[in-house]
This record gives structure tokens, C-alpha cells and sequence, in this order.
């Protein structure tokens, strides 16, 4: 075995931190557009919630408009 072919010493644990380290960049970048996408979905059901809100409101003060007004005959 030539000096060329001989493995070096430590090799493996390097090769092993940088796959380590890989795998940790594309774990960290998923998670990071799974809170973004999980963000955007959040402010879409806040934005229906107060949309609801509003809607239920309005129908609620009609409701009790309607109930007030004598009934026409």
C-alpha cells in the first residue's frame, strides 16, 4: 500500500462531522419554511376568524333589529 492509498487517520470521523452537519443545514432550512408556511396559515385563520366575528355581529345587531320591530300586518 502506497502512502497515496492508505486511509488517513481521523478520515472517517471527518467525513461523518460533515455529514452531520449536512444533514443538520437541511433539517434547519425545512423547518425553517415549515414555520413560514405554518405562519402564513395562521394569519389566514386569524384573518376568517375576525371576518367571522364581524359577520356575527352584524347578524346578531339585525337579529335583534328584526325582534324590536312590530311585525307588519
Amino acid at each position: 500500500m502506497t502512502a497515496h492509498q492508505r486511509p488517513l487517520p481521523g478520515l472517517a470521523e471527518v467525513r461523518a462531522a460533515a455529514d452531520t452537519y449536512t444533514a443538520l443545514k437541511t433539517d434547519n432550512a425545512r423547518l425553517r419554511r415549515d414555520q413560514r408556511d405554518l405562519a402564513q396559515q395562521l394569519d389566514l385563520a386569524l384573518a376568517a376568524i375576525q371576518r367571522l366575528s364581524i359577520d356575527n355581529d352584524r347578524l346578531r345587531t339585525a337579529s335583534a333589529a328584526s325582534a324590536e320591530e312590530p311585525a307588519a300586518t
